[in-house]
């Protein structure tokens, strides 16, 4: 009977001992804040998308469209409140991203990583908050995501991904190929 007390023991001191592993409770409240950061993060995107249809910049190549030479040409008298609404726009973008990236930090110190096999959902959304990280907090996720990588609370794919970004996204993203290895892009030549 001693023994039996011994392994229970052993196993609840194992079983709190650990900060980083989800209950039900702790995946349910990850899954929304993370949802309600990428809809935050996309949701701005999706602004900047739609000013470019108003004024018909939507569906030029993205070297026409983001182009100031090119803006003003096909623009004219408009490129003013263009320019205006988009600087606005990525204003509000930019203050998104410095808070998401900080609720993010906050919440992988607390949690670990919320990844995709964490979390428990089909679609990864978390390390697509990190790839829109500003450069002030670039230091502190590379530093943080190459831990969680070595705890494994992070795939490959989605560290690499966060990565590209953090390393200057010279060339494409990394992409998984056949039995989910990971295809790393080559660089690009400026």
């Amino acid at each position: 009977m001693k023994k039996m007390f011994s392994l229970f023991l052993a196993f609840i001191f194992i079983s709190c001992s650990n900060p980083y592993k989800l209950s039900k409770k702790d995946i349910s409240y990850l899954n929304h804040v993370v949802d309600s950061l990428h809809k935050v993060d996309q949701g701005n995107r999706a602004y900047r998308n739609k000013i470019d249809s108003i004024y018909g910049l939507r569906n030029l190549p993205i070297r026409e469209r983001i182009s100031t030479k090119s803006q003003k040409e096909l623009l004219g008298d408009k490129y003013k409140n263009y320019k205006k609404s988009m600087d606005s726009g990525w204003a509000v973008t930019r203050a998104n991203d410095v808070l998401n990236s900080k609720m993010l930090i906050s919440l992988t110190k607390e949690y670990g990583f919320p990844s995709m096999k964490r979390l428990e959902v089909p679609y990864a959304r978390a390390y697509l908050i990190f790839v829109h990280t500003p450069k002030e907090y670039r230091p502190e996720v590379k530093s943080l995501i190459e831990y969680e990588f070595a705890e494994n609370r992070i795939s490959e794919y989605e560290k690499e991904y966060i990565f590209w970004h953090l390393n200057g996204r010279n060339g494409m993203p990394p992409r998984v190929g056949e039995n989910g290895v990971v295809i790393l892009n080559e660089k690009l030549d400026n």
